[in-house]
């Protein structure tokens, strides 16, 4: 028998997709209404939020240091919106965590004391543009990329799960080139996920810039 969620789940699931939805709507009007900027450069602040997120995502894939931890990067990358949040959520717990441990007054010995006291300095100074990016990541980021991961992850889904039709007549090489770009894809979803809906962005990013000197 197959385990359905709970009222309470859906509601909450719901709940975060209206608070998502709802900031995502604020951040628009905010951006057409109130910002004082030009269109073109609002447009590239856009697609380099989203653009950026994309590629850390794909290259923290590819880092063999967090294998251990790559549910984290699966929740970054899903389409489900509680996954999803969870994973930001998780992922935000780990700069201030660093500065907690950075900032113990307990030190190994062989430790250099001028390093030490210059580290911890640093550190007080970068606490609170730390603090400033978690409420920054939670208030812009994770809204504004949470539509594009979904339809990346959707093309991702499609091209994974596409099944080659037998009754079809392709060519050799258009067939090596399919198999190909499907185990591209099954072999690191996360970092397919992240190319695409990284470097496109980044690329629109650029032609927003570049429109503004032929279009007012």
């Amino acid at each position: 028998m197959e385990n359905k969620p709970s009222l309470k789940g859906t509601l909450i699931g719901y709940g975060a997709i209206a608070v998502v939805l709802s900031i995502m709507a604020f951040e628009i009007a905010a951006l057409i209404l109130w910002v004082p900027s030009t269109w073109n450069y609002k447009v590239m602040a856009v697609f380099v939020v989203i653009g950026t997120y994309g590629l850390a995502t794909a290259l923290f894939s590819k880092s063999k240091v967090l294998k251990d931890y790559r549910f984290i990067l699966e929740h970054l990358t899903s389409p489900n919106i509680r996954e999803y949040m969870a994973g930001n959520a998780h992922f935000l717990v780990y700069p201030p965590l660093l500065i907690v441990i950075g900032l113990s007054k307990y030190a190994k010995s062989g430790y250099s004391p001028v390093l030490w006291i210059i580290g911890g300095i640093s550190l007080l100074i970068l606490s609170p543009i730390v603090f400033a990016y978690i409420l920054f990541h939670l208030l812009v980021v994770v809204p504004m990329t949470y539509i594009p991961m979904v339809l990346v992850s959707a093309i991702v889904h499609r091209i994974e799960y596409s099944a080659e039709d037998p009754a079809e007549k392709m060519e050799e090489e258009l067939k090596i080139e399919k198999l190909i770009i499907s185990s591209i894809v099954k072999d690191d979803p996360i970092a397919a996920k992240g190319f695409l809906i990284g470097i496109p962005s980044l690329i629109l990013s650029v032609y927003s810039a570049l429109s503004g000197l032929f279009i007012n």
